[in-house]
């Protein structure tokens, strides 16, 4: 199934399925606020960053109302998901506290990643993306950081876990 009249044939279709798949990632992201089923990188950051219940209730809110703007942007001049943020006073908050949440959709995303690719696959067919061209812009990157400055981050994950070695 693909978008009607458009020049994509793929099975597959990015903006597509990330629109109708967003519900359950946002929902999957933010049973991690939930104290009893805390995942551990999550309530990390709310401690570390010291982060109360009214105010994960607000960050929650606010990023809730994000995903209602880009619903609702038809008549709307939104030219970069910033401007919606921004419209729902996302960007008001301490970036402490949008770390969190954008963290913790970056890990759900990552999981669905995982599980995702392999539906996509066609035995006949070539792999839906070129993981080469990932691992190439991993290294990319990888050093590009490394050059701009010795980010802390470097040397606590990427070096240790060897990743895009």
């Amino acid at each position: 199934m693909n978008i009607k009249g458009h020049v994509d044939t793929r099975r597959y279709n990015p903006s597509r399925d990330i629109a109708y798949a967003w519900p359950n990632l946002m929902q999957a992201a933010l049973v991690a606020f939930e104290k009893e089923k805390g995942e551990p990188i999550t309530a990390f950051l709310i401690q570390e960053f010291n982060i109360n219940d009214r105010d994960l209730g607000e960050l929650i809110q606010r990023y809730a109302n994000y995903f209602k703007e880009c619903l609702a942007q038809g008549g709307k001049e939104y030219k970069r998901p910033e401007d919606a943020l921004a419209a729902c006073g996302f960007f008001d908050l301490p970036v402490s506290h949008q770390a969190v949440i954008l963290t913790r959709l970056g890990q759900v995303a990552t999981g669905a990643f995982f599980y995702a690719v392999r539906d996509v696959y066609i035995d006949s067919n070539d792999p839906p993306y070129n993981d080469a061209k990932i691992v190439e812009i991993g290294k990319q990157a990888k050093e590009a950081f490394i050059k701009r400055s010795r980010l802390r981050w470097y040397h606590y994950v990427l070096k240790p876990w060897k990743l895009f070695a």
